[in-house]
C-alpha cells in the first residue's frame, strides 16, 4: 500500500530586489519633448540619450535615493531628487528651458557736445545662446555703423556719428534703439550746434 501526496503551495517567486527610473525631458516653453538630452543617473554614475519621443528609462537600480542631471546644447541644465523602490518604477518628467541671451549695453547716453562727430558703443550678450540685434535711428542725422549684428561672448563696437551739416543753431537729443532677441535698449543721444556768430 502506498499513499500520495499532493502539495498545494506554490513555487514561490524570486523577490524582486531593484526598482526602475523612466520618464520624459520637456521644453519648458514649448512642452515638447527635447530629442538627444543626456541623462545622468547617480550614484551609479550610468547615462541614456533621449529619443525623439523626449523618454528615458533606466532598470535594475537598487533601491535608494538618486540624482538625476540633465543636460542638452541650448537649454539650461536640470536636476531632480528621485526615490528608487524594489519591485517599482518611479516615473520623473523634467523640463528644461532654453538659454536665451541678454542684451546689455555700456552707455545710456552718447554727448556729442559741439564738435564730436563720433562715439563707440558697446553690445555685450550677458545671457547665453547668440543675441541678434539691430539698431533703428529715426533721424537723418544719426547713424549706426554697424546697424546689426550678432553677439555671443563676445563685444560688439558699433560707432554713432552725426552729421552736422544742414542743422541750425540749438541744442538736439534724440533717441536710438536697439532691439534683440535677448531685450531691447534706448540710448539718448545730444548735440549742440554752436552760434556761428557767437
Amino acid at each position: 500500500m502506498f499513499s500520495l501526496f499532493f502539495s498545494c503551495e506554490k513555487e514561490r517567486e524570486p523577490e524582486i530586489t531593484t526598482g526602475s527610473v523612466d520618464g520624459m525631458i520637456s521644453d519648458a516653453v514649448t512642452l515638447q519633448p527635447v530629442a538627444g538630452a543626456n541623462i545622468s543617473i547617480n550614484p551609479g554614475n550610468f547615462s541614456s540619450i533621449t529619443g525623439n519621443d523626449g523618454k528615458y528609462v533606466f532598470n535594475d537600480l537598487e533601491p535608494g535615493e538618486y540624482t538625476l542631471q540633465v543636460t542638452k546644447d541650448s537649454y539650461q541644465s536640470n536636476s531632480k531628487s528621485i526615490t528608487v523602490i524594489a519591485g517599482r518604477s518611479s516615473k520623473s518628467d523634467i523640463s528644461l528651458s532654453p538659454e536665451v541671451p541678454v542684451l546689455a549695453v555700456n552707455v545710456s547716453s552718447l554727448d556729442f557736445g559741439s564738435s564730436s562727430t563720433t562715439l563707440p558703443l558697446e553690445i555685450r550678450n550677458t545671457g547665453a545662446s547668440s543675441l541678434d540685434w539691430t539698431i533703428s535711428e529715426n533721424v537723418s542725422w544719426i547713424s549706426a555703423n554697424p546697424i546689426s549684428g550678432t553677439t555671443t561672448n563676445q563685444v560688439s563696437y558699433v560707432n554713432i556719428v552725426v552729421n552736422r551739416t544742414g542743422l541750425s543753431q540749438g541744442n538736439y537729443s534724440q533717441s536710438i534703439s536697439i532691439t534683440s532677441n535677448g531685450g531691447s535698449y534706448t540710448v539718448m543721444v545730444y548735440l549742440t550746434i554752436p552760434n556761428p556768430y557767437a
